[in-house]
């Protein structure tokens, strides 16, 4: 190690050697006994000549690798055991991915803090900073899910407060990607057709409606006006409003949430200033 290390030093510039890159395990954190619980990295930081990678993700593993490889330098390339089978990601096949030694990365921009890491403890980092100041984090990918059809999915990342998590079940990624394409699609479809938006997940759960207008009246143009116009005139706001139109489009009936009882001459101004209005009547709600 020290010869490799060495070698390029009497040269005006790097020599290339034949065993650019070396590869070791760090097994620090993960409790294995005096033999496997160790992080050997540290023995070698201090050797000029050396240059140490320890990647934290899946593409920074792929992509370390390639630049270990092609450097002209002796490389060691320290994997972490407690990454195994916890940390997994798609790459595509066809995209050139290669990280650059010597260039940190930054996981996550902040104000008042900086916290310098590698590898196992880039997650550590950030599962703290989830944790302890409120960050709100959604994963698609995660390392345990089933591989089969069905199957139970725990996660402790998922666990944490301020995390969203979607599951794949035996699904692969061109199947998630053509379901949700599917999905898409209905979804505006939907609204396009119907003026409704299925799934939406930001509705209030209870109206603050505190009353609902009745209203009977002929289906003509002008009568929904003439109501939203005497609510506007008294001030009272609108919160939702339905309107149904019966067979052969004659008749219909709107009911209208509003915040507040309208006033008697209120109700008595929409009966009898449009002569399509048949008939208003006011319920409180519940």
């Amino acid at each position: 190690m020290n010869v490799s290390a060495l070698d390029a030093q009497p040269w005006l510039g790097a020599l290339p050697v034949e065993k650019s890159a070396q590869f070791s395990r760090q097994t620090g954190y993960v409790r294995g006994g005096p033999f496997h619980s160790q992080n050997p990295e540290a023995a070698y930081l201090h050797t000029p000549g050396l240059k140490i990678v320890a990647p934290a993700t899946v593409r920074d593993a792929k992509g370390l690798i390639k630049a270990a490889i092609r450097d002209d330098d002796p490389v060691l390339y320290f994997e972490h055991k407690y990454l195994y089978r916890r940390i997994k990601d798609d790459l595509p096949d066809d995209e050139e991915i290669l990280t650059p030694i010597g260039k940190a990365n930054v996981a996550r921009e902040g104000k008042h803090l900086t916290i310098v890491t590698y590898s196992a403890m880039v997650h550590k980092a950030l599962e703290a900073a989830v944790r302890e100041k409120g960050i709100r984090v959604a994963i698609d990918v995660h390392a345990k899910e089933p591989a089969m059809p069905s199957g139970d999915f725990v996660d402790a990342l998922v666990g944490l407060p301020g995390v969203y998590g979607t599951h794949h079940i035996g699904a692969s990624t061109e199947q998630a990607q053509q379901a949700i394409a599917v999905e898409t699609v209905r979804i505006i479809e939907t609204y396009v057709r119907t003026g409704r938006v299925p799934n939406v997940v930001n509705l209030s759960r209870k109206t603050p409606a505190t009353h609902v207008l009745v209203t009977r009246h002929q289906d003509r143009p002008g009568v929904l006006a003439h109501i939203f116009e005497c609510l506007r005139a008294a001030g009272i706001n609108v919160e939702e409003t339905e309107n149904i139109i019966f067979a052969d489009a004659e008749a219909a009936v709107a009911r209208i949430s509003i915040m507040g009882e309208p006033p008697a001459d209120v109700v008595a101004a929409i009966k009898t200033g449009n002569p399509h209005v048949l008939d208003v009547h006011v319920v409180a709600v519940a």
